[in-house]
């Protein structure tokens, strides 16, 4: 029996918002090891708002690669990185922080949110979480790290998906900023043992595979998802 690593952020979990309700069962891990059946032992690591800075930690690293020595690595972190933003990572994390001022808080995240389309045009990777090249090399140290622990490791990473018209109108600069983060991603792929599938993000272009924000997978999001992974599982 084989197993499988899986890490992702929130978009292979549960969604109970509103009318937009996904259970655990309809997510995509889940519908991945119903079809699998039998064949292969799921570990699965997910956390909401993950970010690939997630992957330096020596904990994550134990956890899903040291503890498990998985067969196949699935991995679907990217578009919290790259998400264009009107507050940045450390400013959110000052701001958050028990001595600053709450009022002022406000303030400054209402000022943001009103001239948003404004900030966002001078730049929709100046306020990015993570930069490209910190991505990159995020993803490049945990997969070698990984393939140090198991040479036979083969390692599937999913493209940023979403509907990408509708992320554009939301935050001007998310397709571009989507294209340039998936390139990085294609520019891992090794032809051996690391697996790319970059039309995939145009073949779940379409807001019929999403909830309404643009990027959560809904419920044919999700089936849609599992059956290329089971397919690309089989050839491979």
């Amino acid at each position: 029996m084989k197993t499988i690593t899986i890490i992702t952020d929130s978009l292979a979990m549960p969604r109970v918002e509103g009318d937009e309700k996904i259970y655990i069962q309809q997510t995509w891990p889940k519908l991945l090891a119903q079809k699998l059946g039998n064949e292969y032992v799921f570990a699965e690591f997910k956390e909401r708002a993950r970010d690939t800075d997630s992957l330096n930690l020596v904990q994550v690293f134990n956890e899903s690669i040291v503890n498990v020595r998985p067969d196949l690595l699935i991995i679907q972190i990217g578009i919290v990185d790259c998400a264009p933003r009107i507050i940045s990572k450390k400013e959110h994390q000052i701001l958050n922080r028990f001595y600053f001022p709450k009022r002022l808080r406000n303030l400054i995240i209402q000022q943001r949110k009103k001239n948003k389309q404004r900030i966002l045009r001078k730049g929709a990777l100046l306020k990015v979480y993570v930069s490209p090249e910190t991505f990159k090399n995020n993803l490049d140290k945990f997969i070698k790290a990984s393939l140090a622990i198991r040479p036979t490791l083969n390692i599937l990473l999913i493209p940023i998906l979403g509907d990408l018209e509708k992320l554009d109108s939301i935050s001007s600069g998310y397709y571009s900023n989507i294209q340039k983060y998936n390139k990085i991603l294609s520019e891992l792929e090794n032809g051996n043992n690391i697996i790319v599938p970059e039309n995939w993000m145009n073949e779940m272009n379409s807001s019929e595979n999403y909830c309404t924000d643009g990027y959560h997978l809904n419920e044919m999001g999700h089936l849609k998802l599992s059956q290329k992974i089971v397919n690309l599982i089989s050839k491979t």
